[in-house]
């Protein structure tokens, strides 16, 4: 009982932060990429990175996917506190419990493969699961206690993150393109700029000086003011 309420503080802190807890793999790469003696040939190099790259994409598609036709006052991208208004059990919420998790996952994943460690591989995956675990945990009893046996029996027959597609279900939601623009720029361009800077650390492996090159320095003043203009355009036109 202890454990469990334990937990669920902890849960519910990190459901709080959780847009913040990212940056933690950012933080303790650097050490371990500085670290890494890269033994692999040039062509499996280019395969792991172009790997990476394609399931970082399927993460932000399914992202994108969930938050373009999940409906209005159900749980969801909320920050400060636990909300639902209603039950969202069809759609992409047939098929899993936390699909954007499983998304967030697949971006976790393909970052940490991109940086070619495997230690930060596994210490990615132990840390999503300490995290995430905790966050659902403190959820779903949130969800328990609002919805009832409606949402135990959902939860008996939804898979809680990997995705059951012989379960789909059809929604009747209106998938809206507009609220994809302006709720998920923020995590592509945390995307982009992690592999960025992941892609800085391992070009200074073995380096007396820490260099920056002109294209990442373009790239990431690209994606900042392509950040200020979609919060703009969240502020002003919506």
């Amino acid at each position: 009982m202890i454990n469990k309420f334990f937990s669920m503080e902890l849960g519910n802190i990190f459901f709080k932060y959780r847009g913040q807890i990212p940056l933690l793999i950012i933080i303790i790469s650097y050490p371990i990429i500085m670290q890494n003696n890269i033994c692999m040939s040039t062509y499996l190099i280019q395969n792991i990175e172009l790997f990476s790259i394609i399931l970082a994409l399927i993460g932000l598609i399914i992202r994108y996917y969930v938050v373009g036709e999940t409906p209005h006052g159900t749980s969801g991208k909320n920050r400060s506190e636990q909300v639902a208004e209603k039950l969202n059990h069809k759609g992409v919420y047939s098929i899993s419990r936390n699909p954007l998790y499983f998304a967030n996952f697949l971006i976790w994943i393909s970052i940490a493969m991109f940086s070619l460690s495997f230690i930060l591989l596994i210490i990615s995956v132990v840390l999503f699961y300490f995290f995430y675990s905790n966050i659902i945990l403190a959820e779903e009893e949130f969800l328990e206690k609002k919805f009832g046996e409606k949402y135990i029996d959902y939860k008996k027959h939804t898979p809680k993150i990997i995705p059951n597609f012989f379960k789909f279900s059809k929604t009747d939601s209106v998938f809206s393109f507009k609220k994809i623009l302006n709720e998920e720029y923020s995590s592509t361009t945390s995307t982009v700029i992690s592999f960025l800077i992941i892609d800085t650390f391992k070009k200074n492996i073995n380096t007396d000086q820490f260099v920056i090159s002109d294209f990442q320095i373009q790239f990431f003043c690209f994606t900042i003011f392509f950040i200020v203009i979609a919060k703009l355009n969240k502020k002003f036109f919506n």
